[in-house]
């Protein structure tokens, strides 16, 4: 692995302010800003830099609305404590994401809102989203800590989304109005499922969505 560091490789997009004007129907200019965000004061940051992730690519998900945008942070919010974790807890102890087994073993733990795993998907997500963006130089598959920081992370969720069979059977979940279906998408059963339905049912809610 090259000798890289977050502040080296991150300097080049610190001002990065693209916004993709193309939102579909019901999302025109919608920024990801929604009312009714509530998150620890030491999750500013994160919830900020998933804001300003969604700003810029926010359009490439395909979310019909704003509605289907709630649902999919409601699932973002539970995956990481209301944006309070962006790393997966006792990451690196003894799980092994790498395949196969080798210098990468156990580095691709859980990073992000979704806390990405595994080696294949952070190459498919640098591959397949950072480098057709523009962001070839922010190599996570080779260096992922460079997803410890939350803009870059938040980034790697949506590649996550947009690159992933599991992440674009979300989506469609999302789409369709249908909390079970996209926790069994980003989650793999059910786990967490009531804290995921309380969670859409308030934000729709605070946004006159219910």
């Amino acid at each position: 692995m090259g000798k890289y560091t977050n502040e080296t490789l991150l300097e080049g997009i610190k001002n990065h302010t693209t916004v993709n004007n193309c939102f579909a129907d019901g999302l025109d200019g919608f920024n990801g800003s929604v009312e009714g965000i509530k998150v620890p004061a030491n999750a500013a940051k994160n919830k900020a830099a998933w804001e300003k992730a969604y700003n810029e690519y926010g359009s490439k998900l395909g979310l019909r609305d704003k509605k289907a945008y709630l649902h999919l942070l409601a699932q973002v919010m539970h995956e990481s404590g209301s944006f309070l974790y962006m790393k997966e807890i006792g990451a690196g102890q003894g799980k092994k994401y790498g395949v196969p087994a080798g210098p990468y073993n156990q580095i691709y733990y859980g990073r992000g809102p979704v806390q990405v795993t595994w080696e294949s998907n952070y190459k498919q997500i640098y591959e397949k989203f950072f480098k057709p963006n523009g962001l070839g130089d922010i190599n996570i598959w080779k260096n992922p800590d460079l997803c410890n920081d939350p803009y870059v992370g938040s980034l790697a969720t949506f590649g996550w989304f947009l690159t992933t069979s599991n992440g674009k059977r979300a989506i469609e979940a999302c789409n369709n109005y249908d909390v079970e279906g996209a926790t069994k998408a980003i989650n793999g059963g059910k786990n967490g499922l009531k804290d995921r339905q309380n969670k859409t049912a308030a934000l729709l809610l605070q946004n006159n969505l219910a």
